[in-house]
């Protein structure tokens, strides 16, 4: 008998239990009568899309019946407005504002700075080098122009008359003999090449030398001069510019050792002055051949230091002006800079991500973006509510704390933010202590205080053939009821802005994944659920 006692007292005691969190009898989430726009005190909102909202009459209904506000999911993204060549199309979310405005609704602009879905390849490109084009041989083709090749053979057999373009000389005690050799494997390219043969070095490098007396360059410009060479023994050739019978004060070379083998040669060079010649000097004994003259203006260098930073400075803050300033009439809030932290609690920055096309405005602007982007907002839209805003601010505390830290060094900056959004990706059994947390820390800047894009999951395994039960729905119903009262108590009325979940009805979420997961407050038939009637509840202090 006692036993029997026993098993009825745990067993109503587990029953009372469940009881008390909503499970058993669901929680009493039924009404859906009331409206979340008629009951809150503050809008309530809640993520559209253009083609939803244009095209789908029961989807725009059922926002405009439930909702006062609305923010876009991807139409006010920079990657969305901003093109490949720069330039903005604002054409979908022109169509957009103008849904929304004639149906009532407040719209948040959503977002500023992100380093996601910017104009990535735009973006990237202000870093890039400009496009060269097709490099030409200022020498010209073989047997035109400057003789690169050595085909076009000249006048006579000396060094100063063997070949058109060309001047050879041999002086200062050196004994060398010039000559166009075509004979095979000893040209490179065309017909010919120029053999050089030193016995005996001169007292200098240049008492033996081949100049092309014609070609010179553009003072300041950089040059990319390669050939092709090959020797017999060890010796070494000066490939040279220089200010004819000037001595030192222009002078520059390379030295290069030949193999028996054809190799090619470059240089890059800048000119240091206008009348310079190009030529090859022999400084040492052997036999040399040298063919396949080229000289090209090197490409443009990528930008870097202060003209990168004022290029993606430019388009920074074109980019924010432009946007806040064309809807300053009608978006009078902007979620200006969007997870600036890591779950680490860092400071998100990196190299930008091809992969991903994740570009961190921070990588070349260093912090002061983030200055920059709510100052320039400001400017455009002196009457908007600007926001700072991330997510696991309720899951991880580092990340909070760091929020919190970057909050108040905006402040001590004077950047005129005037709000704080916590996004609220949370499932059925996120910790309330969590979400308590976030919310005092965030009330306790003294700025406005919004939930942004806030969703519940129910199927946090997640588990392969989910099938949302009343269970379910009652643990989901609970937490939209707990998040809601929470922000309540926690934030002092007169910080309490807004509160948005991130989508109409399930099938509309991020989350959904061809009907795994169901986090929102409709069903896939606009139907309201118990989390809709949780919201209900928790509004009227129930």
């Amino acid at each position: 008998m006692k036993l029997k006692y026993i098993l009825l007292f745990l067993v109503f005691s587990a029953c009372a239990k469940y009881d008390k969190v909503g499970i058993l009898n669901y929680g009493n989430y039924t009404d859906t009568a009331s409206t979340l726009k008629s009951t809150a005190s503050f809008p309530f909102g809640v993520e559209v899309d253009h083609v939803n909202m244009e095209t789908n009459g029961v989807y725009a209904a059922a926002v405009t019946n439930n909702f006062n506000m609305v923010t876009f999911g991807n139409e006010l993204k920079n990657g969305s407005i901003i093109q490949a060549n720069g330039t903005p199309n604002y054409a979908i979310a022109d169509a957009l504002v103008s849904a929304c405005q004639t149906s009532g609704l407040a719209i948040v602009g959503h977002n500023l700075a992100w380093y996601q879905q910017t104009a990535f390849s735009y973006y990237t490109g202000l870093s890039a080098a400009p496009p060269a084009g097709n490099a030409v041989n200022i020498l010209g083709p073989a047997d035109l122009n400057y003789n690169p090749d050595f085909d076009d053979g000249g006048s006579g057999t000396t060094p100063a008359t063997l070949a058109y373009w060309w001047f050879g000389q041999v002086g200062g005690g050196g004994v060398a003999t010039f000559s166009l050799d075509s004979s095979p494997g000893n040209v490179e390219d065309g017909t010919a090449s120029l053999k050089a043969v030193v016995t005996t070095p001169g007292s200098a490098a240049y008492e033996i030398q081949f100049i092309n007396q014609d070609w010179q360059p553009t003072q300041g410009t950089n040059y990319v001069i390669t050939f092709w060479a090959k020797s017999l023994g060890s010796g070494s050739i000066n490939t040279i510019n220089q200010t004819p019978n000037a001595g030192s004060p222009n002078f520059a070379q390379i030295t290069v050792t030949p193999t028996a083998a054809w190799t090619q040669y470059t240089w890059n060079y800048t000119a240091p002055a206008n009348s310079i010649q190009f030529g090859f000097q022999f400084g040492t004994a052997g036999t040399f051949w040298i063919d396949n003259v080229s000289i090209t203006v090197a490409p443009p260098a990528p930008p870097s230091g202060p003209a990168l930073y004022a290029s993606v400075d430019s388009a920074f803050k074109g980019w924010i002006t432009g946007v806040v300033g064309r809807y300053a009439s009608s978006i009078k809030a902007w979620d200006v800079l969007n997870e600036p932290i890591t779950d680490a609690g860092a400071f998100r920055t990196g190299a930008p991500d091809p992969v991903h096309l994740y570009y961190y405005w921070g990588n070349v602007l260093g912090r002061g973006y983030m200055d920059s982007a709510f100052v320039w907002a400001h400017q455009a839209n002196p009457a908007a509510d600007l926001f700072m805003n991330d997510y696991n601010l309720e899951s991880i505390p580092v990340k909070l704390d760091s929020f919190i830290a970057l909050v108040d060094t905006l402040k001590a900056h004077g950047d005129p933010i005037t709000g704080v959004g916590t996004e609220m990706h949370i499932a059925w059994n996120t910790s309330y202590a969590g979400i308590d947390a976030a919310f005092q820390a965030l009330a306790a800047t003294g700025l406005k205080v919004r939930i942004t894009e806030m969703d519940v999951k129910v199927n946090t395994g997640p588990s392969v053939g989910f099938v949302l039960n009343p269970q379910n729905e009652a643990f989901q119903a609970d937490m939209y009821h707990y998040v809601i009262q929470s922000y309540l108590k926690n934030v002092p009325k007169p910080q309490q802005y807004a509160i948005e979940v991130w989508g109409l009805n399930d099938p509309n979420s991020w989350l959904y994944n061809n009907g795994t997961e169901f986090p929102l407050l409709f069903d896939s038939v606009y139907a309201k659920k118990p989390a809709y009637a949780g919201c209900i509840k928790a509004l009227k202090g129930q």
